[in-house]
């Protein structure tokens, strides 16, 4: 079987199953699941560690790998930890990490340990040899896997889309609703494709008759309809204006006071809950996606808006506008006549058919399935920061040159990066000043580096495996990298790829049309947001590979250059 890859979970029943979610080019939905994988970190021993691995009765074998930071000829012995269940490794960390050296890799999600081994991408195409079987935990097509492997495939398959949109009654106008006390009494839901012959519907608590809509008879029924909806359309993504900070917190608070599980994704045996990643809330569903227009169009460097609100957006981007009623008119048009009523499930099925505009008119997710087939990160992971996507990435290059990853910083070592920063600094790019006036004799000439870091980092070999490990750096410009001739580093080896990738898509883009011609430009502006990352993640001091002479020197051959 064959299916572009959509999400990755897992459960542990004894041993550790992995969960892929996914399409067939036929259109249907799939999972498989794979239990031949168990979760593993490396340490660096001392003398003490292999009596501490032995007291605690753990599973290990020698590894040769090469460690991170500093060139070496040959690879270091180090310790594979293998365990059965993925929730233990961070406890046997803690337990092991007096005993050695050093300790590698032990703070990977195991759906990406899992994807890296295999040499799996979010968005690509996976071949899974498998059997169909039933079970009661998954809402869709369930498979078990004998053998998984990825494979070259260069479409994208039609995802099924839905947006909603909900409306509350508050006890309060003068105050934002509070999911404890005030109930919804709309839904409105945008479907692509159209499900049942039908675009849109907006389902209301209390029995109605209008077109595209139906009435219940309290807030529980129509809520318990709405979940019915999502699993018969079965979307891959779900959609909305603001549901990550609104729409989905607040159903699943209403969802708990009707005594509702909140088991909506494709998983009957995970619900579905919030996170914060940094400062955005985000919902996680199992076995689909939530994708936000507004926090993706907020997080995009490309575009800026004076105001954020759905009216703002959709009249910029789409010249089109919401409805015009007002929050403290929602409780008189929900009590009021046939045409008050009217005008809400107007209103409220307009946010839904917006938000829906503007993530497939305007083509939102296209950079994204191209970042995660580049990066490796699964789709929903793929709206954050750029340092996940490179973390994953970096997982991918390091397994296959036989290195190691660092973990993340602890709290500890975090504040000592931040000390060595405010001692030794991080020097940023040089500015010239310009000598004011109009310049009217000869001409102006203007030179632009083409990806100017990127290429410093190709042409002098700087990456954290290429340090010449000594004591002689005294200024950044004098540290030094092995020549490329010994051995090339593997952020030179990424950028190199990432560039040649965007030099062929920008050259095939010249002769292609219409839908393809979006795809390829979507595909050079995700290669080149990452490759001019690359250089901040180094000086990013909550990331893997933090190494402030790596980011000096690059910025210092960028001073060098601009002067000369």
């Amino acid at each position: 079987m064959q299916f572009q890859l959509i999400d990755v979970d897992y459960i542990v029943n004894g041993r550790p199953s992995l969960r892929l979610f996914g399409r067939t080019e036929k259109g249907n939905s799939v999972c498989i699941v794979y239990d031949k994988f168990l979760p593993y970190f490396f340490v660096m021993p001392n003398e003490k560690t292999i009596k501490k691995l032995q007291e605690l009765g753990l599973v290990f074998e020698e590894s040769e790998k090469f460690i991170p930071i500093g060139y070496r000829e040959k690879p270091t012995r180090l310790l594979k930890i293998i365990l059965t269940n993925p929730q233990d490794v961070t406890k046997m960390r803690e337990l092991i990490e007096p005993y050695c050296e050093s300790i590698f890799e032990s703070d990977i999600l195991f759906k990406y340990r899992f994807m890296v081994d295999f040499g799996l991408k979010g968005m690509s195409w996976v071949e899974a040899e498998s059997e169909q079987a039933n079970n009661r935990n998954i809402s869709i097509s369930t498979h078990y896997a004998k053998s998984i492997k990825p494979i070259e495939k260069n479409i994208n398959i039609d995802l099924r889309y839905m947006s909603f949109d909900i409306e509350c009654l508050p006890e309060d106008i003068r105050k934002q609703p509070n999911s404890k006390h005030d109930k919804i009494i709309m839904i409105s839901v945008t479907f692509s494709p159209e499900f049942n012959g039908k675009k849109s519907l907006v389902l209301a608590a209390k029995p109605i008759k209008a077109a595209n809509a139906k009435g219940f008879f309290d807030e529980k029924s129509m809520l318990e309809e709405f979940l019915n909806i999502i699993e018969k359309f079965d979307p891959d993504v779900i959609t909305g204006y603001n549901i990550n900070g609104f729409d989905l917190p607040y159903l699943l608070g209403r969802l708990k006071s009707n005594n509702i599980p909140p088991f909506f994704g494709r998983c009957k045996d995970k619900p579905v809950f919030m996170r914060n990643i940094g400062i955005m809330p985000e919902c996680n569903v199992p076995g689909r996606v939530v994708a936000d227009p507004f926090q993706i169009i907020k997080r995009d460097p490309w575009v800026k808006f004076h105001r954020y609100n759905l009216n703002t957006i959709a009249k910029e981007m789409l010249g089109e506008q919401k409805l015009d009623v007002e929050y403290g008119e929602i409780p008189k048009l929900w009590s009021g006549n046939a045409d008050d009523l009217q005008r809400l499930i107007d209103y409220t099925r307009k946010d839904a058919e917006l938000a829906m505009r503007l993530l497939l008119e305007k083509r939102l997710l296209d950079k994204f399935f191209e970042l995660c087939k580049i990066s490796g990160i699964l789709l929903h992971d793929s709206f954050g920061g750029q340092s996940s996507r490179i973390d994953i990435m970096l997982l991918h290059e390091f397994k296959s040159s036989g290195h190691v990853m660092p973990a993340r910083p602890s709290k500890k070592e975090l504040s000592q990066r931040i000390r060595e920063r405010e001692k030794k600094e991080l020097k940023g790019a040089a500015v010239l000043e310009p000598k004011k006036g109009l310049h009217a004799d000869g001409c102006t000439l203007v030179l632009d580096f083409k990806s100017l870091y990127p290429n410093i980092m190709r042409t002098y070999n700087i990456s954290p495996d290429t340090i010449i490990m000594d004591d002689d750096r005294t200024k950044p410009i004098e540290t030094r990298y092995v020549r490329q001739d010994t051995y090339i580093g593997i952020l030179p080896r990424v950028l190199e790829k990432l560039l040649e990738a965007r030099e062929k898509v920008k050259k095939d883009m010249k002769s292609a049309k219409g839908e393809q011609r979006k795809t390829l430009n979507a595909k050079q502006l995700a290669l080149k947001d990452i490759a001019n990352s690359i250089y901040g993640y180094t000086g990013y001091v909550k990331a893997r590979l933090y190494t402030l002479d790596v980011a000096n020197t690059i910025t210092a051959h960028g001073r060098s250059n601009i002067e000369k």
